[in-house]
């Protein structure tokens, strides 16, 4: 079985064509070459769309569905902390891939109620710490037997 492709307009072989479950004979209209030249023709900007759409999207998702809270919500919360860290009060300094960070968000993993917005250093400090107040004194005590 044949089909014509809709960007190069050659009959080819049915199993040229990718599948898809929208089309009637549930292959595509464009036959994969085509599409693998459209992908290398466009490479840049369809990654960088998408990488950035992606992105989003999933920090998105990620505060709606583990936090509970909306990008403007978490928009609001950064404003109020003058776009710092809670604790040293400084802005995000680390990256992924070139880019700064976003602020964690700082929750309690017992109630999961939101406390604040934290730097990478400090949220890995807390969460290392296991938020035990009883620990944090004794690492406090430590640097002080120690001079700092």
């Amino acid at each position: 079985m044949t089909k014509r492709c809709s960007t190069c307009k050659l009959e080819r072989s049915i199993e040229d064509y990718a599948y898809s479950y929208k089309h009637l004979d549930k292959r595509q209209y464009t036959c994969k070459f085509c599409k693998q030249q459209y992908y290398t023709d466009n490479k840049e900007k369809y990654k960088k769309y998408n990488t950035e759409k992606t992105r989003t999207r999933s920090n998105n998702h990620k505060l709606q569905y583990k936090f509970n809270i909306s990008r403007d919500d978490f928009n609001r919360k950064l404003e109020q902390q003058s776009g710092v860290c809670a604790i040293c009060k400084q802005p995000e300094t680390n990256t992924y891939r070139g880019k700064v960070r976003n602020l964690s968000v700082d929750h309690c993993h017992v109630t999961n109620k939101l406390r604040d917005l934290l730097c990478r250093n400090c949220n890995t400090a807390l969460g290392s710490l296991k938020d035990d107040k009883q620990l944090i004194l004794e690492c406090i005590k430590y640097l002080e037997r120690h001079g700092n």
